[in-house]
C-alpha cells in the first residue's frame, strides 16, 4: 500500500504533458479590473490592476511566465484602498508602477493624487511616492510612466492642478530620480499650453528613435466639445520646444472618446490608432494613420474594422521586432483585433479576441511578443468583474468551428486563484474538444480528498470552486484528466 501511494505521489508531481504556449481565456484575478502589463528582458509578464472589491480598491501586482503561469502571486502594492488606473514601465529587472490615488472613497471629495513605486523580483524596491505637487482640490488621472535612463523616469497625467485654469485640465509631468525613488523638483510642469482654455486628457509618450527627446500626444476638447488628438515635440527634459500639432480632427461634437493607441514603427515613424463615432453616435469606426516623429502625416487614414465598434471604444496596439503589428478594440460585449504586416497591409480579417461569452469585456491591454498576441481585459459577468487573459498565435489567432464558436488552442490546467487560499479557491481548465473530464484533489500522502468533476464536458474554458473549510492547513494537489491529457498542480490551504 505504501509503495502504491508513493507511486501515486510521483505521478501527481511529474505527469504534466508539454503543450504549446497558446491559451484561450483564463482568469488572472477575481473582483478586479483595469489591467495593464508588459514584458521584461526575460520574456516574463509583469501586470498591475485595480482590485474590484467595494471595500478595497487597492492596486495589485503579479508576474507570470510567457505561458501565463504565476511566478509571483498577486499582492497589494498601494498603501491605500482607494486607487485606480495603474500603469507600469520596465527597465531591465526594475518595474516602475504608477496609479491614481483618491483622497477618499467618499464621492463628494474629488481630489486625487498620482503615486508610484519601484518593484524588483516581485518585491517593493522603493517606498511609495506621491509624484504630483499636491496642489489644492484637484483631480488628476490617466497616468503614464516611462524610463528615461537607468536613473531617471518621467510620469505624465492629465488634471486640473496648480497651473490649470478653473474647470479645465492640462497635461502635467514630473521627473523622477532613482535610486532612491524621489521627485527631481517640488513642482509639476505642464506640457501643453496651460493658458488655452481647452480640456486635455489621456496622454501618451513616445521616445524619439534617436534616443533624444519625446513626442507626447493627448485628447483635446475645445469650448464647443469638438475633440481632436494633438501632440507636441519635447526635449530630453520632456518640455515642449515646438508648437502643438493637431494630428486628428473630429468633424462633429463629441463629449467623450476612448483611449487611442500609439506605437513606433521600425522606420522611426509612429502609428496612431483611434475610434471615431459614426453619424448616429451609437457606434464608431477604428482608424489608423502613420506620422513622422514630428507629427506630420505620411499616409492616408485607413479604416481598421470590418463591422462597427463600440461608441467609446478604447484602442490598444503593439508591434514586434519584424514590424508586424496588431490593433484591438471593443465591439460590445466582445473584443476584436486586426493583424498587419510590416508593410501596413491587413493580414486576414478582423477576429474575435475573447472566446468566452459575458456581459461585457473592456479596459483591454494588448501586446505582441515572439509570434503571440497577449491580451488582458476586464470581464463583466453576472454583475461581477474580473481580470482575464489569453495568448493567441499571431499567424492563426482563431480556430472557428461550424458553430462559429472559438475553440481553445490547447489543453491546460490553470494555477488555482487565490493561492494560498482560505477557505475557497477557483480552479480553471480548458479543452479543445468535448470529452470526459475528471478533476480530483489529493493530500501530500496521495490520498484522494475529493472528486470535484467527473463527467462529460463540452469544449471551452471552465472553472469550479474548491472549498477547504473542513480540511486542515497544508499542501494539496489537484489533478485533471481529459482523454490522454493529464496535468497536476499544487495548492496551499492556509487558514
Amino acid at each position: 500500500m505504501l509503495i502504491n501511494k508513493l507511486l501515486l505521489i510521483s505521478i501527481l508531481l511529474f505527469s504534466s504533458n508539454n503543450y504549446s504556449q497558446y491559451r484561450s481565456d483564463f482568469i488572472i484575478a477575481d473582483s478586479a479590473s483595469r489591467p495593464f502589463f508588459d514584458f521584461d528582458y526575460n520574456g516574463n509578464i509583469h501586470m498591475v490592476w485595480q482590485n474590484g472589491q467595494k471595500s478595497d480598491r487597492s492596486i495589485q501586482y503579479s508576474s507570470l511566465d510567457y505561458e501565463g503561469n504565476f511566478i509571483y502571486q498577486p499582492r497589494k502594492i498601494s498603501n491605500t484602498i482607494h486607487a485606480a488606473d495603474p500603469k507600469l514601465a520596465i527597465n531591465k529587472d526594475l518595474v516602475a508602477c504608477v496609479w491614481e490615488d483618491k483622497v477618499a472613497l467618499d464621492l463628494t471629495i474629488f481630489s486625487t493624487f498620482i503615486k508610484g513605486k519601484i518593484l524588483k523580483n516581485g518585491q517593493d524596491f522603493s517606498d511609495e511616492v506621491q509624484i504630483d505637487d499636491g496642489h489644492g482640490d484637484a483631480y488628476r488621472g490617466g497616468p503614464e510612466i516611462i524610463w528615461h535612463s537607468d536613473s531617471a523616469l518621467y510620469a505624465v497625467w492629465s488634471g486640473d492642478g496648480s497651473l490649470s485654469p478653473t474647470e479645465y485640465s492640462d497635461i502635467y509631468m514630473h521627473k523622477l530620480l532613482f535610486p532612491p525613488f524621489q521627485k527631481a523638483y517640488p513642482y509639476d510642469e505642464v506640457i501643453n499650453n496651460p493658458f488655452v482654455k481647452v480640456v486635455e486628457g489621456l496622454p501618451k509618450v513616445v521616445k524619439q528613435s534617436s534616443g533624444q527627446g519625446y513626442f507626447v500626444i493627448w485628447i483635446e476638447k475645445d469650448s464647443i466639445s469638438v475633440l481632436k488628438i494633438a501632440g507636441v515635440n519635447c526635449d530630453n527634459n520632456l518640455l515642449p520646444f515646438s508648437p502643438k500639432v493637431d494630428l486628428v480632427n473630429f468633424d462633429s461634437v463629441k463629449y467623450f472618446m476612448g483611449e487611442p493607441a500609439v506605437f513606433k514603427l521600425n522606420n522611426g515613424n509612429i502609428i496612431l490608432a483611434w475610434a471615431k463615432d459614426t453619424l448616429n453616435f451609437a457606434y464608431s469606426n477604428i482608424y489608423l494613420q502613420e506620422f513622422t516623429e514630428q507629427g506630420i502625416p505620411v499616409s492616408e487614414v485607413k479604416k481598421v474594422n470590418d463591422t462597427y465598434a463600440s461608441e467609446y471604444s478604447d484602442v490598444t496596439a503593439d508591434i514586434d521586432s519584424a514590424g508586424n503589428f496588431v490593433i484591438a478594440w471593443e465591439v460590445w460585449p466582445d473584443l476584436f483585433a486586426q493583424r498587419y504586416s510590416a508593410d501596413m497591409n491587413k493580414m486576414g480579417e478582423n477576429f474575435k479576441v475573447n472566446s468566452l461569452q459575458s456581459d461585457g469585456n473592456s479596459f483591454h491591454c494588448t501586446k505582441l511578443k515572439n509570434g503571440s498576441i497577449y491580451t488582458t481585459w476586464s470581464r463583466l459577468d453576472g454583475g461581477r468583474i474580473s481580470v482575464w487573459m489569453n495568448i493567441l498565435d499571431f499567424n492563426n489567432p482563431t480556430l472557428i468551428g461550424e458553430d462559429n464558436i472559438f475553440s481553445p488552442l490547447r489543453y491546460s490546467l490553470s494555477q488555482n486563484y487565490p493561492n494560498p487560499f482560505n477557505p475557497t479557491t477557483t480552479i480553471s481548465w480548458q479543452s479543445p474538444i468535448d470529452n470526459l473530464v475528471t478533476l480530483r484533489v489529493f493530500d501530500v500522502l496521495g490520498c484522494e480528498v475529493i472528486t470535484l468533476v467527473n463527467k462529460f464536458i463540452s469544449a471551452g474554458t471552465h472553472s469550479i470552486e474548491f472549498d477547504g473549510t473542513n480540511l486542515p492547513n497544508g499542501i494539496y494537489f489537484y489533478r485533471i484528466k481529459i482523454g490522454n491529457y493529464i496535468e497536476t498542480r499544487k495548492l496551499i490551504l492556509q487558514k
